[in-house]
């Protein structure tokens, strides 16, 4: 790779690399294309039910080998930006999310209310933090949406994806208990994954950090709303970095139709896009972008 055309690439993971844990269709095999080439990349997921150690144990036992460091959800990146806001001097935390969610907020030595402690008094929520949780209770529900009600808390979302692909089709993501939220409180959270430039800006950060500047950061995925969306996001806050979108058609869009974001580049799935990459930084001249491919 040249050393004046330095890419760096976000791949999204559930509908890009894998749906319901299950490979796609060469989507390890281009991974691994990045590894041999040290083309920089980082598997950016709004998945908030694991931290990114986590992740990678799971997806080991099912034979899919992603390296802790190459992952970033958005159980790491909320916990870090909690870290970098909070002006208190004993916080106190009510948590609606995975237990890696709770246990990476627990790494802050914040107290971490109960429900029924929020039940009980609900102004005492300093922070509330909403993510993918699958044991959601009404009781659990009512006591964050009193907090909202009587009380002042930051509100936080690990992500607002409504819904989460699976082999057997699309189930309730964290956006529908946010959507919850907003009926019985009228109030939104601050999003820190996708499209949230927050999670963009950190990824970056941790790839410039370890290869020096990014000239070109392709972001792939195949929401629309998150992964294309950060994308525009990203267009404008970033100076001196070209960002170019890819949407594959793996996940949950099947049809761009007319889309409110920019989209580059249309791919059926994630591993199309290595003969793109290989023409314009081996055998061609130019912006990835030039290569318009569409299915």
């Amino acid at each position: 790779m040249s050393e004046t055309f330095k890419i760096g690439l976000f791949i999204d993971l559930d509908g890009v690399v894998y749906k319901d844990k299950t490979p796609i269709e060469g989507s390890i095999e281009f991974l691994k294309w990045l590894d041999e080439r040290n083309i920089p990349y980082l598997l950016l997921t709004n998945n908030s039910y694991y931290s990114s150690q986590e992740l990678s144990e799971r997806l080991k036992k099912r034979g899919i080998n992603l390296k802790p460091e190459n992952l970033f959800t958005s159980v790491n990146a909320t916990v870090n930006y909690l870290r970098d806001i909070n002006k208190l001097p004993d916080p106190k935390v009510f948590i609606i999310g995975s237990p890696s969610l709770e246990n990476a907020i627990g790494s802050l030595n914040w107290k971490r209310l109960t429900q029924e402690e929020v039940w009980e008094n609900p102004k005492e929520v300093d922070y509330l933090v909403v993510g993918y949780n699958t044991d959601l209770t009404y009781r659990k529900l009512a006591a964050a949406c009193l907090s909202l009600n009587e009380g002042n808390p930051t509100y936080i979302a690990t992500n607002s994806d409504v819904t989460f692909p699976t082999t057997k089709g699309l189930i309730p993501g964290a956006g529908a208990t946010l959507a919850f939220l907003k009926a019985c409180s009228g109030k939104d959270p601050e999003v820190i994954g996708k499209p949230n430039p927050i999670i963009g800006l950190m990824g970056l950060e941790i790839m410039r950090q370890r290869y020096g500047e990014i000239q070109e950061l392709i972001i792939v995925g195949d929401r629309l709303e998150s992964d294309i969306a950060l994308a525009d996001a990203l267009r404008e806050k970033l100076r001196g970095v070209k960002v170019t979108s890819v949407l594959v058609l793996s996940g949950v869009t099947r049809d761009p139709g007319n889309s409110p974001w920019k989209i580059d580049i249309v791919l059926d799935k994630l591993y199309s896009l290595k003969p793109i990459l290989e023409e314009n930084l081996y055998g061609g001249e130019g912006d990835v972008e030039r290569a318009e491919l569409s299915v």
